[in-house]
């Protein structure tokens, strides 16, 4: 029984030795790796309010925000539940894996941002933001000018377009 606990120290030992040399390689969210995987990722979230990430706790460790992981892959009911949300001004926050396992068992940021439409509004090495794209506005129409006393026949609108190029 002594012998059995002897090992178990030594490899406790072990393991302790082995985790305090990673810590400044790829220890986790608060090695020197990651923290320069996203500098100012806080700020690029402010802007949005729901957040989904494919690792959404080093999402919260880099910017202090909290973040719904991504659907499973297949999960098409989970993705439009998400859509739902993050269309009311939310992004999806897409990091590496920088020595962490991949998680297969979720959709892909990339492919989840493009089934649901968005594009990248912030990209640094790796990371990427999406963001769902912006509504086209629709086209303001100008009622025509009424012709009177002391008043010119050129349409309200066409002030707001003076001193712009035609070309662009």
């Amino acid at each position: 029984a002594r012998v059995a606990i002897a090992w178990l120290a030594v490899a406790q030992a072990v393991a302790l030795v082995q985790l305090v040399a990673r810590r400044g390689d790829e220890g986790g969210y608060t090695s020197p790796r990651w923290q320069r995987a996203a500098p100012g990722l806080a700020d690029r979230l402010r802007p949005y309010g729901t957040l989904a990430s494919n690792r959404p706790e080093a999402v919260w460790m880099l910017s202090g925000r909290s973040a719904t992981r991504l659907p499973s892959a297949g999960d098409g009911a989970q993705l439009a539940a998400l859509k739902d949300a993050l269309d009311r001004g939310g992004a999806i926050v897409v990091l590496p894996n920088l020595g962490l396992g991949p998680r297969t068992y979720l959709i892909d940021g990339r492919e989840a941002a493009h089934r649901l439409g968005y594009r990248v509004v912030w990209r640094y090495q790796q990371v990427r933001v999406y963001a769902p794209k912006p509504k086209a506005r629709p086209k303001r129409s100008c009622p025509a000018a009424q012709p009177g006393p002391g008043r010119a026949r050129s349409r309200p609108c066409d002030a707001g377009r003076a001193g712009r190029s035609s070309t662009r």
